[in-house]
């Protein structure tokens, strides 16, 4: 993940217009921190439910 998120932010540094890199990497760390967020979301609530059941 964090590899071809260095591979794709290095070749959009190589571009040659610097707005549309910029702005490409925006929509792409914002969606992988989207990603991020479904995927916690949908990991850590049963991990909290079986915390919880064997704590009582």
């Amino acid at each position: 993940m964090a590899v071809s998120c260095l591979c794709f932010s290095s070749s959009l540094i190589g571009d040659q217009n610097s707005f549309t890199s910029v702005v490409s990497l925006l929509v792409y760390t914002s969606f992988l921190s989207v990603a991020f967020a479904v995927s916690f979301h949908t990991v850590v609530p049963p991990i909290i439910r079986s915390l919880k059941h064997t704590n009582h």
